[in-house]
């Protein structure tokens, strides 16, 4: 809503702050933290939601990445851009939702011919743990991520736990990427 927002950090290295400027339009972004680099990422990502029911929400957004080109040969930073343009609807309940959306990637000037669809859902099974997936799933691609974690929450902060598998990938060794996530949300109480 209006007047909220939320702070998180994403597998340490990728803080994020959103904030509702309105009851339907979000304005969030951050940029990298990794030790070393000599440039980080910047992204941003706005999103509005025109439609909010009781059990059905439709969104529309944005995420914009900034890349700096660290190979530049001149020693200038070149920068280029990637990101996606999606939309996304969630039909549901504090209990138990599904999350449906499509969204078509752009880089160098150009954006993608095929959409990446993105299937989720999440359970809740107690006042402070929900169960969690989200899955990327890529036409014309022999590999498809998929995920599966626990989330633990109260009233402003909340952990993410999940694993990522890229299925139809021949991974050596352990064939997970874990996925940490930690978030904290602000704003009027009314």
């Amino acid at each position: 809503r209006g007047g909220h927002g939320y702070f998180a950090v994403y597998e340490i290295f990728f803080p994020f702050i959103a904030y509702g400027l309105t009851d339907w339009l979000i304005i969030a972004g951050g940029f990298t933290l990794v030790p070393g680099a000599s440039s980080q990422l910047l992204y941003l990502a706005p999103k509005i939601t025109p439609i909010q029911r009781e059990k059905f929400d439709l969104s529309a957004g944005v995420l914009y990445i900034k890349i700096p080109d660290w190979d530049d040969d001149d020693g200038d930073d070149e920068v280029n851009s990637a990101g996606i343009l999606y939309g996304v609807s969630t039909y549901g309940t504090e209990k138990a939702a599904l999350t449906l959306g499509i969204g078509f990637a752009f880089g160098g000037g150009e954006i993608a011919d095929k959409p990446v669809f993105v299937l989720g859902g999440e359970l809740r099974s107690s006042h402070t743990i929900k169960f969690i997936s989200e899955n990327w799933l890529i036409p014309d691609s022999d590999v498809q991520l998929l995920s599966a974690g626990i989330r633990f929450f109260g009233e402003n902060i909340a952990a993410d736990f999940a694993f990522f598998y890229p299925a139809g990938a021949d991974p050596e060794g352990f064939p997970f990427l874990p996925w940490v996530g930690f978030a904290y949300n602000f704003g009027s109480k009314e």
